[in-house]
C-alpha cells in the first residue's frame, strides 16, 4: 500500500520540537555558561586590577586620572562584579537562558520547516511511504 502525508501538524511539531531541542541544547548551553562565568571571572579581576593614576610634584599631587571614570567603564565593572560574587547563580541564570533560547529558535525552525512542507505537499509533492502487511508478508 503506498500513502503520502498530505499534512504534518504543527502543533506536534511544536511539542516534540521543543522537547528534543531543549534536551539538545542543555550540553551546549552549560560549556557556554561556565566559559561565561570564567570570563567574567576573569574581566572582574582584570578591572579590579586597575587603578587611578596619580601625578605628583615634590610630593604634592597635581593630577589624578581614574581611568574607569575617564573611559566610563565604571557603570560596567560595577556589573561584572555583580555577577562575579555570586558566580553560581550567574551561571544556572545563563544556562537557563541558554537552553531556552536554543528550544524557541529550533522550534520556531522545526514549525517553519513544517508549514513549507504542508505547502509543497499541498501542490501534490508530499513524502510517499510505502507501507506493507508484517502478516501478510510472514514477518513478525
Amino acid at each position: 500500500m503506498r500513502y503520502t502525508v498530505r499534512r504534518i501538524g504543527l502543533s506536534s511539531v511544536a511539542r516534540l520540537g521543543c522537547l528534543l531541542s531543549g534536551l539538545a541544547a542543555i550540553s551546549p548551553a552549560l560549556c557556554l555558561a561556565a566559559f561565561t562565568v570564567t570570563a567574567i571571572q576573569r574581566i572582574h579581576g582584570a578591572l579590579g586590577q586597575i587603578e587611578p593614576i596619580t601625578l605628583s610634584l615634590l610630593g604634592q599631587e597635581l593630577v589624578r586620572i581614574d581611568l574607569l571614570d575617564a573611559l566610563r567603564l565604571q557603570p560596567v565593572a560595577d556589573r561584572v562584579a555583580e555577577l562575579a560574587q555570586s558566580p553560581f547563580i550567574t551561571f544556572r541564570s545563563l544556562t537557563l537562558l541558554l537552553v531556552l533560547a536554543g528550544a524557541v529558535l529550533a522550534t520556531l525552525s522545526a514549525v517553519l520547516m513544517a508549514v513549507a512542507y504542508n505547502l509543497v505537499a499541498r501542490a501534490g509533492w508530499g513524502l510517499a511511504v510505502e507501507l506493507r502487511d508484517a502478516q501478510r508478508s510472514g514477518r513478525s
